[in-house]
């Protein structure tokens, strides 16, 4: 398969018109934009940044990132998750759209990412390295499925001033260390 890697200083728009979309690692300091026929995924499954814009908006009917096997450790999860990031500034968004699927992320450690609006119709995961930060400053949505957020040895900073709301489903949160939630959970 193929694997998508770009770079722009005025930013990046891309539309798939037949298929996924393979990340490599697309990084701009303004706007990303992706649409997908199918799946937006990480072409390595690796745990590098797949992308990194102030601005990401990214809209794929059948998932973003790949679901974890019932067997997979976090490990193996976050490989296949979408690593993503956002530039470091109070303007920065983050929406995500999967009609029929869900959103597999991951925020490498020492990295921040600042989500503003995720609606899905499965689940939602977040995984979180050492030290990373996710600032969600909108709304949360599943269809009846679970929004779960981990993170390893680090713990979790989640600064949460949106809502979430999974029509039914859990909200979890796993951590291996310290624990911060912020705001209306």
């Amino acid at each position: 398969g193929y694997k998508l890697t770009a770079r722009a200083k005025e930013g990046i728009y891309i539309t798939e018109n037949s298929g996924d979309i393979r990340v490599g690692q697309i990084f701009t300091p303004e706007t990303l934009t992706l649409v997908s026929q199918d799946q937006i995924l990480d072409a390595d499954s690796d745990l590098y940044t797949d992308m990194k814009a102030s601005v990401i908006n990214l809209t794929a009917p059948n998932g973003i990132g790949l679901a974890p096997g019932a067997s997979d450790n976090l490990t193996v999860e976050a490989n296949k998750a979408l690593d993503i990031q956002s530039q470091r500034n109070d303007n920065s968004t983050f929406t995500i759209t999967s009609a029929n699927g869900g959103a597999y992320l991951y925020v490498e450690g020492e990295k921040f990412v600042r989500l503003t609006d995720i609606t899905v119709d499965d689940d939602l995961r977040i995984g979180m390295g050492t030290n990373a930060a996710v600032y969600a400053t909108g709304s949360f949505t599943t269809g009846q499925d679970n929004i779960t957020v981990w993170g390893g040895t680090g713990g979790v900073d989640l600064d949460m001033t949106g809502g979430l709301n999974t029509a039914g489903g859990q909200v979890a949160v796993i951590s291996g260390g310290n624990t911060e939630l912020d705001g209306a959970l």
